[in-house]
């Protein structure tokens, strides 16, 4: 309102009641149109209850190197967790932690992301973030930064791979299927499909807590990859057929296939879980990257099947354009109803009351 204000204030008069609802309209309409796009909706479904399934692919990935020993964690680590919350499906966060001996929640994961990101993980600092494989940043982060890492990561994908997840449990496994819709002419030689598996709640119990850095409860805990190369069905047809594997974690808990019929690759994963995750805890995001060289990546395409609440496609603004609708309809209705009045002649304001 500083510029009604100041319209008032050169002026020597008030605004008029129509100016100061065109510009509170246009204030409304242009927070609208500054909400950013929403991306595939969250995973339908727990894996409780049997399965859980979701389709699209404009997820970005963040990848946090992050640790329990770490006092900067301890204070970013809760703002990360809400602002992915905030902002879901937009981005998924992984939560690396370091195979150091040191870190309960570590694993190899962690070091052979850090190395495919081409860091050190004996030196690299922590906290340390990527966004699709691009964009490291290091140290405390606040909301702001990570809006900022999140509109950068978007703006620089060109096109999204589209992804179809599908989790299912049997009483000794899960059953992982991901479908891959090839688009005419893509290049998928150097790219390879990756599967994470998360835990989204991890209580370390307020004793081990105390020995860290004072966080008991952990998001994204990176628990299981594999990742698959894409080359042996970048150009052929295949039927169903064992699947080279370039990485697994862990390395006995997984089996894989692929085939590739027309327009379609299906990567067919089995896991064995550990008995210490919490089924109706875990996550499952599916990511198509390009290989750049040994110490580059690039994310075509990412997509997370979560077992938290569902949000559907365009609803992080929805309710938004909805009161701005509902806000504009008010603003205007005094204006509307008097030129009602002067085109009818008929009073709308009703008869005045006796004084």
């Amino acid at each position: 309102m500083r510029v009604l204000d100041s319209m008032a204030g050169t002026s020597g008069t008030q605004p008029s009641p129509v100016v100061v609802r065109a510009l509170a309209l246009t204030l409304l309409l242009a927070s609208a149109l500054a909400l950013p796009a929403t991306a595939s909706q969250m995973g339908e479904g727990t894996l409780l209850e049997g399965s859980l399934q979701v389709s699209g692919g404009g997820t970005v990935l963040q990848e946090q190197v992050t640790a329990t020993w770490c006092e900067i964690c301890a204070r970013s680590d809760p703002r990360v967790s809400a602002f992915e919350q905030s902002v879901s499906p937009r981005v998924q966060r992984i939560a690396l932690h370091p195979d150091d001996g040191s870190d309960p929640l570590g694993t190899r994961i962690s070091s052979h992301r850090i190395v495919r990101l081409g860091e050190n993980p004996a030196t690299l600092p922590v906290p340390s973030f990527w966004h699709d494989g691009q964009g490291q940043f290091t140290g405390e982060v606040s909301e702001g930064r990570l809006q900022l890492l999140l509109l950068a990561a978007e703006s620089e994908r060109r096109a999204d791979t589209e992804l179809d997840l599908r989790v299912e449990r049997t009483h000794v496994s899960i059953i992982i299927d991901v479908h891959l819709d090839v688009v005419a002419g893509q290049n998928l030689n150097d790219t390879q499909l990756s599967l994470f598996v998360t835990e989204d709640d991890v209580d370390l119990g307020a004793e081990e807590a105390a020995r860290m850095n004072g966080i008991s409860r952990h998001q994204g805990v990176a628990r299981a990859l594999i990742e698959v190369p894409l080359t042996e069905v970048a150009d052929s047809q295949r039927e169903a057929a064992a699947a080279s594997v370039a990485f697994a974690e862990p390395v006995e808990a997984w089996s894989a296939t692929l085939e590739r019929h027309g327009d379609v690759i299906h990567l067919r994963l089995q896991l064995v879980p550990d008995t210490s995750w919490t089924l109706g805890s875990l996550g499952f995001t599916v990511v198509h990257e390009s290989v750049i060289g040994v110490d580059d990546l690039r994310v075509l395409g990412a997509v997370s099947a979560m077992q938290r609440d569902e949000v559907p496609e365009g609803g992080g603004g929805g309710w938004v354009l909805v009161a701005i609708l509902f806000l504009s309809c008010m603003l205007m209705a005094p204006e509307i109803s008097s030129r009602l009045a002067r085109w009818t002649g008929f009073d709308f304001e009703g008869p005045a009351e006796d004084a």
